[in-house]
C-alpha cells in the first residue's frame, strides 16, 4: 500500500511540475517571443517558495529543478504540448490523483503562482505587458485553475449578510495556443523611443567601436540601422555578410554581448592565417562601416539549463559563447555558482582579460576563474597555475563539479578532451553541454582563387581560400582550405595544425539529377558534392549560412529521392524521419527533388 501511495504522489508531482513549467511558457512563449531574462527570474521564483507552505506544490517545485532541462528539451523539441486543453487535462488527472481536498488547495495555491508569475506580491513581473494575446492567455489559466470570478453577481442576487459571496467559475475552454500574426511589440520604454525588437532574419548594423583585445584579436560593436533592441539567447550565434564588388562573403561568430544589454550588439574575432574573413575585418572593418547579419541561432545556451551551479570550460577563443552567458548571469537576478576555466596559449592569449579579472571581483564568492596558459609569455609576469587541464586541477577548482551543468566550448581536441575526461570523472554526461560541430564540406569545383605563399590579405575582390577541419556554432578560426568563394564556414580556435579530413566516400550515381521544385531549377550533382555546391557550380542560389550543417540556414525537403547527411549536423530524428535535408551537408544518392520547408 505505501508502494502504491508513493508512486500516486509521485504521478501527482511530476503532472503538478508539468502544470507549473506549462503555466510559464504558455504566457511568456505564447508569441514565440521568450526572453532570456523571462527564463531567468522564473528558476528564481521556483527556488524561492517561501510563499506556499502546500507539500503538493512543493514537491512539484523540487521535481521541476531537478528536471528543468529535460523539460525545456521536451518543450523545444515538440514532445511537450503546451496549451489550454493539455493544462486542463492534466489539471483533471491531478484531481483524481489528490483527492478534492488537496485539489482545493493546490488551486488555490497556482492561483497565487499565477500572480507571481504576473508580478502580484512577490514582484517578478516576467508576464506583464500590454500584448492582447499574452493578456488572454493569463486569463485563460486563471480559469483553468478556478480561482477568477467570471460572472460578478447581480444586484437582485446580493449574498445574505454574514455569508461569504460564492465564486461562479466555468469549465475551462479548449481551445489552441493564441498566436499573433504580428510580431511582437517592444516594451513599452522601448516603444515610446521609437525601438522595435529584433525579429530573426536579416538586419543592417553599422559598426560603432573596436576593442582590441589581443594581439591578434578584437571586438567589434553594431547597432541596427534602424536601431532595434537585440533579443537572443546568451550564447548564440548570427551571420555576417560583406558584400564586394559584387561577392558576398559570409561567416558565422558568437555573439560575445550579453542580451541584457540589447542596444549593442558584438562579436568578437581572431586573426588567423590565410583567414578570408577575419583577416578583411581586422584590416578593414572601421568605425561607421554597414554590413549585414542574420541570426540569431544556436542552442548553446546556459538560459534553456539553468542550474543553482554551473562550470564553463573555454578554451582560446571557444570563450566567447561563454563570455556572453558569463555577462548575461552576471547582469540578471541570479545566485547561481559559477565556476569558469579557461584554457589559453599564453598569457598575452587571454581574451577579455581585465573583465574577466573584474567581474571575479564583482561576483566575490559566486565566481571562480582559473586562466590556464599553456606556456609563459617571455616578459610577463605569471603568478597562475600553468598547463593542460587536467582531474586534479578540475577538483581543485570545483570539488562539487558531480553537481554542476558544465557548458563547454573551444577546438575540437579540447573539447573531446575535456567531455573524456569528465567522463572518467564519472561526471552524468546528461548535464554536460558543448557547442555543435560539423565537418567542413568538401571544396566547390569552382573555388577562389589561389593565394601566393605569404599573402596575409590580397586585394579586394580576389577571395583568399578558407576554411578548417571542423566548425563550430561558438568561435573563428580560419584554416587554410579552398572552400568556395561566396561562403565559408565559421571554425574554432585551434592549435597551429590544419587537419584536412579525408574525402567523404558516398555511393551515388555518376550524375544525379536535383530539381528545386518551388522554381522548377535543375541542376546535375557531380561525384562527392553536397547539394549546395553542386547548386552554386550551376548558380543556382540556395539560401545557407555556416555551411556546416549548424545553423539550419539550408533546410529543405527531400519530396522524392534519398539524401546522404554528413554526421554532426542540427536536424532531429523527427525532423529528418519528415523528410527534411541540409543542401550544405547533404549529398543526392540519385535524382533528388527538394521543396521549401
Amino acid at each position: 500500500m505505501n508502494t502504491n501511495v508513493s508512486v500516486e504522489q509521485q504521478k501527482a508531482s511530476l503532472f503538478i511540475a508539468r502544470i507549473a513549467f506549462s503555466m510559464f511558457v504558455y504566457v511568456a512563449d505564447v508569441e514565440k517571443d521568450i526572453t532570456a531574462q523571462e527564463v531567468r527570474r522564473f528558476q528564481t521564483l521556483l527556488k524561492e517558495t517561501a510563499w506556499s507552505e502546500n507539500p503538493d506544490l512543493l514537491e512539484a517545485f523540487e521535481e521541476l529543478r531537478e528536471k528543468y532541462s529535460t523539460f525545456w528539451s521536451a518543450y523545444e523539441d515538440g514532445r511537450l504540448t503546451v496549451t489550454s486543453a493539455s493544462i486542463s487535462e492534466a489539471m483533471t488527472h491531478v484531481s483524481l490523483l489528490v483527492g478534492e481536498t488537496r485539489d482545493k488547495r493546490l488551486r488555490k495555491d497556482l492561483s497565487r503562482f499565477l500572480e507571481r508569475l504576473e508580478g502580484g506580491i512577490y514582484g517578478v513581473k516576467l508576464l506583464q505587458g500590454d500584448q492582447k494575446a499574452k493578456a488572454q492567455a493569463r486569463k485563460e489559466l486563471h480559469r483553468i485553475v478556478g480561482h477568477v470570478r467570471e460572472t460578478p453577481p447581480k444586484p437582485e442576487q446580493e449574498q445574505p449578510e454574514g455569508t461569504r459571496p460564492v465564486l461562479v467559475v466555468r469549465a475551462p475552454e479548449v481551445k489552441t495556443p493564441v498566436q499573433s500574426p504580428i510580431p511582437a511589440p517592444a516594451p513599452a520604454s522601448a516603444q515610446a523611443a521609437g525601438v522595435r525588437l529584433w525579429q530573426a532574419g536579416k538586419t543592417r548594423v553599422r559598426c560603432v567601436s573596436i576593442v582590441q583585445e589581443t594581439h591578434d584579436t578584437k571586438t567589434y560593436n553594431f547597432v541596427a540601422e534602424p536601431q532595434v533592441l537585440f533579443h537572443f539567447k546568451a550564447g548564440q550565434f548570427v551571420t555576417i555578410e560583406i558584400d564586394l564588388k559584387g561577392q558576398t562573403l559570409r561567416r558565422s561568430y558568437t555573439i560575445s554581448s550579453s542580451p541584457s544589454r540589447p542596444y549593442l550588439l558584438s562579436i568578437t574575432v581572431k586573426k588567423v592565417p590565410m583567414g578570408w574573413m577575419s583577416n578583411w575585418l581586422f584590416e578593414n572593418m572601421i568605425e561607421g562601416m554597414e554590413c549585414t547579419i542574420s541570426g540569431p541561432v544556436g542552442k548553446f545556451t546556459c538560459a534553456d539549463h539553468m542550474a543553482p551551479k554551473i562550470l564553463f570550460l573555454a578554451a582560446g577563443s571557444g570563450i566567447t559563447p561563454c563570455m556572453s552567458m558569463l555577462r548575461w548571469l552576471a547582469d540578471t537576478p541570479t545566485t547561481t555558482e559559477i565556476v569558469f576555466i579557461n584554457s589559453v596559449r599564453t598569457p598575452a592569449d587571454i581574451i577579455f582579460h581585465q573583465e574577466l579579472l573584474y567581474l571575479s571581483t564583482r561576483l566575490g564568492t559566486r565566481l571562480r576563474l582559473a586562466i590556464l596558459p599553456s606556456a609563459l609569455s617571455p616578459g610577463l609576469p605569471w603568478h597562475g597555475p600553468v598547463g593542460p587541464l587536467n582531474s586534479d586541477l578540475l577538483r581543485s577548482y570545483a570539488p562539487d563539479y558531480l553537481k554542476r551543468e558544465v557548458f563547454t566550448c573551444g577546438p575540437p581536441g579540447f573539447m573531446d578532451f575535456a567531455r573524456s575526461l569528465l567522463q572518467k570523472m564519472d561526471f552524468p554526461l546528461r548535464h554536460y553541454h558543448q557547442e555543435s560541430f560539423g565537418p567542413v564540406a568538401p571544396a566547390a569545383a569552382a573555388v577562389a582563387p589561389a593565394v601566393p605563399a605569404g599573402t596575409v590579405s590580397p586585394p579586394v575582390p580576389a577571395l583568399k581560400p578558407t576554411s578548417g577541419a571542423s566548425i563550430a556554432v561558438a568561435s573563428v578560426i580560419e584554416a587554410p582550405k579552398p572552400i568556395p568563394a561566396v561562403v565559408t564556414p565559421r571554425t574554432m580556435l585551434s592549435p597551429p595544425v590544419s587537419v584536412t579530413p579525408p574525402a567523404r566516400t558516398v555511393p551515388v550515381r555518376s550524375t544525379p539529377n536535383i530539381e528545386i521544385k518551388h522554381s522548377g531549377e535543375r541542376f546535375a550533382s557531380e561525384s562527392g558534392q553536397t547539394i549546395l555546391e553542386a547548386a552554386e557550380a550551376n548558380g543556382v542560389n540556395l539560401t545557407h549560412s555556416c555551411r556546416a550543417g549548424v545553423c539550419g540556414a539550408c533546410k529543405m525537403r527531400a519530396v522524392s529521392g534519398d539524401v546522404d547527411m554528413d554526421g554532426g549536423h542540427c536536424l532531429s530524428s523527427d525532423e529528418m524521419a519528415d523528410g527534411l535535408v541540409l543542401t550544405c551537408v547533404g549529398r543526392a544518392k540519385g535524382d533528388v527533388v527538394l521543396s521549401l520547408q
